[in-house]
């Protein structure tokens, strides 16, 4: 009776994933609208007014909030498997952007705009151990916290244990390896503070 529990669950997952692969490649607002149906199942207590995009990847859907009116443009890529992703409302996250919350937290507060290309990425590879290669020593991870209202430039990397405040801005192409204060603007590679805002 076990096998056929474990072989049935295997079959009922398999079939789950064929169903998010499908639906990820439906375009137009037509796709929009069968992800606002189909994928709140799968994440974790969402709004249903959402506009994903066709082409985003999505690992971890358990782990990933994504609130009202927030709009994922398409061929970005949502890394939650072992992590926390908190995406709240009124965010425009452009294409290509890669949120990756693997072994770490990322927080996205309200009215928050992501350029395109973007890397959030809230873990590091472990690289102490001289006698053993980087890639067997696994990562380490942290936490993101994006405040309200703030504007991330295309191109630009946010990196682990980073809180980026309020009403700030991250200019193009930047690096952000520290906090940003609130109603600054930053940039520069590492992101260092250009001027107040207000």
């Amino acid at each position: 009776m076990n096998i056929q529990i474990k072989i049935f669950s295997y079959i009922k997952e398999d079939l789950i994933s064929i169903l998010k692969m499908i639906v990820k490649f439906f375009i137009g607002y037509h796709g929009m609208f069968i992800r606002q149906i189909i994928y709140p199942f799968f994440l974790n207590a969402s709004s249903k007014k959402f506009f994903i995009h066709n082409n985003v990847t999505i690992e971890g859907f358990k782990n990933i909030t994504i609130g009202a009116n927030t709009t994922i443009m398409k061929n970005c890529n949502l890394h939650s498997q072992n992590g926390l992703l908190k995406i709240g409302r009124n965010n425009s996250i452009n294409q290509n952007v890669i949120l990756s919350a693997e072994d770490g937290k990322i927080i996205i507060k309200d009215d928050v705009l992501i350029g395109h290309n973007v890397l959030i990425r809230a873990a590091d590879h472990i690289f102490s151990d001289n006698n053993k290669n980087i890639n067997t020593q696994g990562h380490i991870g942290g936490i993101i916290n994006i405040g309200n209202n703030v504007w991330i430039g295309a191109n630009s990397t946010i990196l682990k244990n980073v809180t980026i405040e309020d009403n700030s801005i991250i200019a193009a192409g930047s690096v952000v390896t520290k906090n940003v204060k609130k109603n600054c603007i930053y940039g520069g590679i590492p992101a260092k503070i250009l001027k107040k805002r207000f």
